[in-house]
């Protein structure tokens, strides 16, 4: 990964308040070598201090916007945080890669959990479990065509490994109350 452009974020105190929150909006990135030289391309001219003073020279802030520098990466121009996405991306994809060829693999939704049950992706694709009996297994095959490029919330698991260690409980929304003594 090679830097072509650092970013910069530059604004007169007055444009977004003394505790800035920054967006799309209000503070467009400013590409420079440097803070002073991303200052000065500025147009700051007009603008108010917080006293309602023509703007100085020292109510102009500055801070490097490292996420939407500009990267080079693969002959590819690209955001900094653009190419982070990816890297993440080709290690997962380099994971699934080395998974054991006879293996056969759960995959974990892990953005939630039924108390404390794990939510899996179900059979035939649809949609999720907690009981791992209606739980999709996948080959390695499977795994790489369906989850090469997914989600990070997408965990796989060996199935071997899940299997050791599943668990039985009572679900109480099954109970029916006219039983109890």
């Amino acid at each position: 990964m090679k830097i072509i452009k650092k970013a910069y974020k530059v604004w007169v105190h007055s444009q977004i308040g003394e505790y800035p929150v920054f967006n799309e909006r209000n503070v467009s990135p400013v590409y420079a070598d440097s803070a002073t030289k991303a200052k000065f391309q500025c147009d700051w001219h007009g603008e108010k201090n917080e006293d309602g003073d023509n703007a100085r020279w020292i109510d102009i802030h500055c801070v490097r916007d490292k996420e939407r520098d500009k990267v080079e990466y693969n002959g590819e121009e690209m955001y900094r945080y653009q190419y982070l996405q990816q890297l993440i991306k080709e290690k997962r994809n380099n994971s699934l890669l080395k998974l054991k060829d006879n293996d056969m693999f759960y995959v974990q939704d892990s953005r939630q959990y039924v108390g404390n049950s794990v939510l899996w992706h179900a059979l035939n694709g649809n949609g999720y479990t907690t009981n791992i009996k209606n739980a999709q297994k996948y080959t390695k095959e499977q795994i790489i065509k369906k989850f090469q490029n997914g989600r990070d919330s997408d965990i796989i698991w060996s199935a071997k490994h899940i299997d050791a260690n599943v668990s039985y409980h009572v679900d109480a929304q099954n109970l029916d109350y006219k039983y109890k003594k």
